[in-house]
């Protein structure tokens, strides 16, 4: 950051900050160790932030993270606004991802041994892509939010619960192995709303329950094999076919669509 220069002649000038680029920094054991609001957004590369209460927190104002590594924070980023990650690592953080209103894009990172992944009210919709989600608690959750996340082509391995299904949904091509649960609704759900869950090409190997929605839904080419609780339950589903099921530990191994089964 710089100063606004002086002018000559003297005369007003607009010296708000409006970019904060911040590379190759470690932020240690603080109470906030990045803290921006109101237009000044920031751009963090390749920087480590280890043992802080919150590592990244923006109010009215976005985040751009890149190459870097958040370790053993309480919080590791929080904003009402936008967050954009790519191919950076979290590992035990209590909770990584939070705020109210906030839209979360998240690409090519590794987030492991967090309580809670990512949870947000009153969002607008999160983007994750080619992720890999090990021995988290919970995943992908939210309170509230009108438009749907995007969960494309990543992994959930040993998690407790991958995607809670609460909020509008879609997932594609993601691969789920070892999850107490991989996708779930929960029928006693009072949020405003009914969320839709729409699926396609999505696999889930040696889980407890595979699927198991109580609200609409529409799945395709989804395949459930070996977990020992339910395979695909989805009773108010639009079947679109190409489903699979088998040696799943809950009988019948599908409801709510038709599937291939084999013994």
């Amino acid at each position: 950051m710089r100063a606004c220069p002086p002018v000559h002649p003297p005369r007003t000038r607009d010296c708000t900050i409006r970019r904060v680029v911040v590379e190759d920094v470690v932020f240690r054991g603080n109470v906030f160790a990045l803290l921006s609001s109101f237009g000044a957004d920031v751009d963090v590369r390749r920087s480590r932030f280890v043992d802080n209460e919150h590592a990244i927190s923006t109010f009215y104002a976005s985040a751009t993270i890149s190459d870097s590594t958040f370790l053993r924070n309480r919080f590791a980023a929080s904003s009402n606004r936008l967050i954009t990650i790519a191919r950076s690592r979290f590992v035990d953080n209590e909770q990584t991802f939070t705020g109210s209103e906030t839209r979360l894009r998240l690409t090519d990172s590794v987030v492991t041994g967090s309580r809670i992944v990512y949870d947000n009210y009153d969002g607008v919709g999160a983007f994750f892509e080619g992720n890999t989600f090990a021995r988290n608690g919970i995943v992908i959750g939210s309170d509230f939010s009108l438009d749907a996340d995007e969960i494309l082509h990543n992994r959930f391995v040993d998690n407790d619960l991958a995607v809670s299904a609460t909020t509008p949904k879609h997932l594609v091509g993601n691969t789920f192995v070892g999850n107490r649960v991989a996708v779930a609704s929960d029928p006693d759900q009072i949020t405003p709303g009914v969320p839709f869950v729409a699926m396609e090409g999505n696999t889930f190997r040696r889980n407890g329950d595979a699927v198991y929605l109580t609200h609409p839904a529409s799945l395709k080419d989804t395949v459930a094999i070996g977990n020992t609780g339910y395979g695909i339950y989805a009773p108010l589903a639009t079947d679109l076919g190409g489903n699979v099921a088998y040696r799943n530990g809950t009988e019948p191994q599908c409801t709510g669509v038709v599937c291939e089964t084999r013994s």
